[in-house]
Formats: structure tokens, sequence, C-alpha cells
């Protein structure tokens, strides 16, 4: 019983794994489709105008797969982004304390 509950748990982790790898790969793939449309866009267009109106698109769109990523990275390392829940809680200074002087 122990043995099968063991096999489970790590059927469970494996799946867990591959589907992170296999959302990376889309992510990636989805990256790589962007950028060719991208380079023939440019081939049609002018490119100073598509630089002009697909930067700030393309900006944002690298920053939100950077992010998943890093959070995929996480999630798959066993990481919590969240800080408190590491142990580390924002720390608050006293209105009415005052601090040393430097002498």
């Amino acid at each position: 019983m122990v043995i099968v509950l063991v096999l489970v748990v790590v059927l469970a982790m494996v799946l867990v794994l591959l589907l992170v790898l296999v959302l990376i790969l889309v992510m990636v793939l989805v990256m790589v489709l962007a950028m060719l449309m991208v380079l023939i866009l440019l081939m049609l267009v002018d490119w100073v105008v598509l630089v002009l109106v697909l930067s700030p698109v393309l900006v944002m769109v690298l920053a939100l797969v950077l992010v998943l990523m890093v959070n995929a990275a996480k999630m798959a390392s066993g990481c919590s982004a969240d800080p408190e829940e590491q142990g580390f809680s924002p720390r608050v200074l006293d209105p009415g304390k005052r601090l040393p002087l430097p002498s």
C-alpha cells in the first residue's frame, strides 16, 4: 500500500514537471512565431513605422513572457513567489521612534 502511494506521488510530480515544461515550450514557440510575424511585417511595411508602433507591444509581451517563465521555474522548484510565505514580513518603521543620529 505504501509503495502504491509513493508511486502515485512520484507520478504526479513527474506529470506536473512535464506540464511546466510543455507550458515553457509553448511560450517559447509563441515568442518565435511573434518574431517571425514581425520579420514578415518588416519586409512589407516601412521599418520606421513598424518599430514605432510595435516596440512598446513587444516590450510588454517580452516582459510578460519573462514573468511567466520565472513563475513557472519557481513553481517547478517548489519555491513560493510570496515573500511572506517564505518567512519574510514587510518591515514597518514606527513613526514615533526616532533613529539615532550619527556621531
